[in-house]
Parts: C-alpha cells; structure tokens; sequence
C-alpha cells in the first residue's frame, strides 16, 4: 500500500507542492511555539515547590523615635518575637533576612570549581522551615539548622544543586560565595506540591542566620497560626488582641498581612497575570489558526477527489481500505514536509535561537508537533472523507 500511495504522491506532483510548504513552515512554526510552552510556562508547574503560605503572616515593624528608651532595636524585637512564640493561636514564628517572598530578591553569588551561577537566598533561622512547611533531605549529620563549630550551611533547590552538582548528591558537600565565604550542604528542598506555594523565578536556597545576627527593622518577621484556628477566626476573633503584643520599647507593627494577600497584591500589581493572560491569548489565537490553515488545506484536498473516492468505491474498493490509504497519504505528505523543517528546527536549537534547557529538549518539541500535526492531518482526511464516501457510485462515475 504505500508503494502505491508514494506513486500517487509523486503523480500529483505540483499539486502537492504548495501543500508541502505549508506543511513545513507550520511544522517550524509549532516546534517554536511547544519550545515556548516547554521551556518557559512549564517550569512554572513542574519545577520543585519550595514553601507554604497557607495561614502564614508577615510581619513589618518601625520605630517611634519620638520615644525614647533605653532598649535597643535589636532587644525590642526579640521581645516581640519571644511574645509571638507563646501567643496560644501561634504555631511557629521565624525571624530572616534577604530575600522577601514576592515583594523583591537578594542574589547570593556561589561558586564551586570552575561552576558559577547566582541564587535568590533567604537567610533564615531554624524555624523558618516550620513556618512555612518546606520539606528537607536532610544529611542527618549536621543538622540541627544553626551553626556547628562555626561551620554555615546552607540548603539548596534541586535546580541550584543539579547546576552545580548535576546527577551527584551535594549533601555534605561544601560550596563558596563571591566573599570567600564555605559553606556546608546540609539539606536539599523536596520536590513537594502545595495548593498555595509559590516559587521564585530564579532558583534559590536557604542559608545559615548568623549566630550574633543583630535584629534591626529590615528583618522580616512571620509566623504561623495553628491549623485548628481558620484564617477568619484569627481576622475576626484574634486580631485585636494579637496586635497588643506586637508592641516593644519604640518599635510597633506597621503592617500585618497574610502572604496571600500579598501574593495577590503582587501579581496584580506588577502586571504579571495581565502579561500571562495577553500572552496565553496570543499563543492560542496562533496555534488555533495553524489549526484551521492545516485542516483546511486537507480538506479541501480530500472535497475535489471525491470523483475519485466514488470512483474506487464503485468498483469494489471497501470505504475502509480508502480510508487508510487517504489517511496514509496525508501523513506520508506531512512526513516529507518534516525531514527539512527538523533538520531547520535542529540548527535553531545549535544556533540558541531556541533554548533547550534540558537535555533533549529539542527532540521533544518536534516529537510533539509531530504528533499534533498528525492528528490534525487525520482529522482534515477524515471528516470530509466520510462525507464523501456517501456518494452514489452511479452518480460518481457520471461525473467522472
């Protein structure tokens, strides 16, 4: 059969020819638009999830310095810390610096060997990791999270450690920063997904608080109220009552917000959902019309051979057997229209016109389009296919 089918490519010759240019600038055309899809919405769902927020606060505090007191900065907020801790609607509370979830990121420049690279980094005490439930591979031999013998740890994402590490097991392992500064890899953030996370665009980790870390008003402070008391239990019942102990020497709070408030206020003001969703509506409008353009041409291909189709059929061709071999001979067209669009598609990866983050990216996105446009070609035979095989075979010879 396809010794058969390939005869007939050939003897229609010009008439396939504009099919085939089409095939090939929309099979380029989709491979781009799946590189997008992988390399850039992708991540966004499957690269590890780092952290809860889910009945998480933040907490911003200031200074009145129209009064004056004898306590320091510093021992006003570990006042206000300690008071948190023993709050009864309170599970945990944390003290950090660095990064600040959503609002901005601190780089920290890491090195090992001839590997280079920067990750946004939170600098936290031991808490932080109860605070906001980030799930660790521990190296059981160095934990806890503080200092031991003056060695700093830190703990990576799986990105950070696959940059530096690759397929390797960094645990235990010992890496530097721009300021000469080693630390030791204690622990690695699992591969978790929580319905509330949200994960930073570059990759990042965790360090070590400095053991004489001197609290000042650009730490950031959150904490976590317990499970069994709902986010409008602690709004409504709570709040009036927890804002009284926020409150030492000349430091008060400022502002008080749970990070899903923040998160929202976040997206929408930098324009983030507004630019995905102008985005997404694009890259749809595009592969819905390569869609129609594909389908179209295939189907209209299949209308002006329906003298044809009655013409087997009359002669005792089953519709089946005309099936497949109409079917056949889209793909066998598509396939031929492929071969020069891959080995294009192929140099635009080489070229880094198109980014493959991973390894055999490239091949995916054109295992893909493919497959896709496949899909569509068996479609746009099909459907008219069956409309047409309708026809009388009396009425398909006259009109032959």
């Amino acid at each position: 059969m396809i010794k058969m089918v390939l005869k007939r490519i050939w003897k229609q010759g010009r008439g396939n020819s504009c099919l085939l240019i089409e095939s090939f600038i929309v099979f380029v055309l989709f491979c781009i638009f799946a590189n997008f899809l992988l390399v850039q919405v992708a991540p966004s769902f499957d690269c590890p999830k780092g952290y809860r927020i889910d009945q998480v606060y933040s907490l911003k505090l200031d200074r009145d310095h129209g009064i004056k007191t004898a306590e320091s900065i510093h021992e006003s907020i570990e006042k206000i810390i300690q008071s948190i801790e023993k709050y009864p609607a309170v599970e945990s509370v944390t003290a950090y610096f660095g990064a600040k979830h959503f609002e901005g990121y601190a780089s920290l420049y890491l090195k090992r060997d001839s590997i280079e690279g920067h990750a946004t980094f939170f600098s936290t005490d031991e808490h932080y990791h109860d605070v906001f439930k980030v799930e660790l591979e521990e190296d059981g031999g160095v934990f806890p999270w503080k200092t031991e013998n003056g060695k700093a740890k830190i703990i990576f994402t799986q990105s950070v450690s696959n940059h530096f590490f690759g397929d390797k097991n960094p645990l235990g392992k010992r890496i530097e920063t721009g300021n000469h500064i080693s630390y030791h890899i204690s622990g690695l953030v699992k591969e978790t997904e929580h319905s509330t996370q949200y994960v930073p665009e570059k990759p990042y980790c965790y360090t070590t608080l400095p053991e004489n870390y001197q609290y000042d008003l650009q730490t950031s402070i959150a904490f976590k109220i317990k499970d069994e008391i709902s986010y409008e239990q602690f709004e409504n019942k709570e709040m009036d009552d927890f804002k009284k102990i926020l409150s030492s020497g000349a430091v008060y709070p400022d502002l008080l917000r749970p990070f899903k408030q923040i998160k929202k206020e976040t997206i929408y003001n930098n324009g983030q959902m507004t630019l995905a969703i102008i985005g997404i509506a694009v890259l749809l409008f595009f592969i819905f019309n390569l869609f129609i353009s594909m389908f179209a041409s295939f189907h209209f291909r299949i209308n002006k051979r329906k003298e044809e189709i009655g013409l087997k059929l009359s002669i005792g061709a089953s519709k089946r057997m005309v099936m497949k071999e109409l079917i056949l001979e889209g793909v066998l067209i598509l396939t031929f229209a492929a071969i020069p669009a891959i080995i294009m598609v192929v140099n635009l990866f080489h070229l880094e016109a198109l980014v493959a983050n991973g390894q055999g990216i490239g091949w995916v996105c054109i295992a893909i389009t493919y497959i896709f446009l496949v899909i569509i070609v068996s479609l746009g035979t099909w459907l008219p296919a069956c409309r047409v095989m309708k026809i009388e075979p009396a009425i398909a010879l006259k009109e032959e």
